[in-house]
């Protein structure tokens, strides 16, 4: 290749880059900044292609979609000085791209990110003080329907300005369910619920998006996803449920044990009753027979006496001689012998 033809080619490739660095495109998905020698000179771009001169201008851009806060979680102390670990996320977009780059430290986004959570967390911890601990995690559920958004309820009530700004977002957050200032303050028993965590994040929503739109930057949305008690709380709620639980099983083991004893008490009592009803009875039977014996023994008596007084004497030598060993001193003329000196007993 000859040096005239490597400096054509040369040429050509310069005036190509020169070319493709003098156009810039601006897609839907982008927010763009152009800048002459560091100075904005356009941020208004809409989707597109565009003209720059190389060396002298150059272009930022930026997402113009939702972006996303995933906030750490954070402690905040309820009104009863009890502290709550709190894990939020706020979803935020870019709306006045040069208001961004301007107040951002030129268009950082970690800038942004931090500024938004800063925000959102001294809300948070405004809002947090003013309820307890119960309103908070269980919240009371409001009569009316779903929520609309805090931003289009709140330009209805932002035209004066003079009015106190906090109690405006309270009136328009109340709104959102329904209520008003008074149907909340009102000191009658049928006054109306209000779901606390709604108003919560309504507050903070409006209050964020307000502060937020000097820096070119709208809240979308904010959400908590999870509100837990710090670790000593928790250990002493579940220490207290534990000796909640040990005292109702100690209620109703008490309650058992008096059961049992009632129960234990009843059946001895049937069962003295029985055995006493059982003992008279056995009694009255055994006095039958014996009465029944005595009567049948006095009628054979009766019958032949002498008879009689040999069978009980033979029983009773029967009963003194029975064993091999058996030795019995009497007189010989002594009526057990009675019937030996006689040969048959008289009649």
């Amino acid at each position: 290749m000859s040096p005239r033809q490597m400096f054509i080619v040369v040429a050509l490739f310069v005036i190509g880059l020169l070319v493709y660095a003098s156009f810039f495109t601006v897609t839907e998905r982008e927010l763009a900044i152009k800048f002459r020698l560091g100075e904005i000179v356009k941020a208004d771009y809409e989707p597109g292609l565009y003209f720059q001169l190389p060396l002298v201008n150059n272009v930022i851009r930026y997402e113009s979609r939702i972006l996303m806060l995933d906030a750490r979680p954070t402690e905040y102390l309820t009104i009863e000085k009890k502290k709550l670990v709190v894990d939020f996320y706020a979803k935020w977009r870019i709306e006045d791209v040069s208001s961004f780059y301007r107040t951002m430290s030129r268009g950082n986004l970690n800038t942004a990110r931090q500024r938004i959570f800063n925000i959102i967390n001294n809300g948070l911890k405004s809002q947090f003080s003013q309820y307890s601990l119960t309103e908070l995690v269980s919240g009371e559920k409001s009569k009316r329907g779903q929520l609309f958004s805090a931003r289009a309820v709140i330009d209805t009530d932002m035209a004066d300005t003079s009015k106190d700004i906090p109690v405006l977002y309270r009136k328009a957050c109340l709104k959102q369910q329904g209520l008003t200032l008074k149907d909340v303050e009102s000191s009658n028993e049928d006054k109306k619920k209000i779901d606390i965590r709604a108003l919560v994040m309504c507050m903070i929503t409006a209050q964020a998006t307000a502060e937020v739109e000097k820096f070119g930057i709208s809240i979308v949305d904010i959400r908590i996803k999870r509100i837990d008690l710090t670790k000593k709380i928790e250990t002493d709620v579940f220490a207290r449920m534990r000796s909640e639980r040990e005292q109702f099983a100690a209620e109703i083991r008490a309650s058992g044990r008096e059961e049992a004893e009632k129960m234990r008490a009843g059946a001895d009592k049937q069962r003295t009753i029985v055995l006493a009803n059982a003992y008279k009875t056995a009694q009255n039977t055994r006095g039958e027979g014996d009465a029944k014996a005595s009567e049948t023994y006095a009628n054979a008596y009766n019958k032949d006496k002498e008879f009689y007084s040999f069978y009980r004497s033979l029983d009773a030598y029967k009963n003194s001689f029975s064993g091999d060993g058996d030795i019995l001193v009497l007189e010989p003329t002594s009526d057990f012998f009675k019937y030996f000196k006689e040969t048959r007993p008289t009649r």
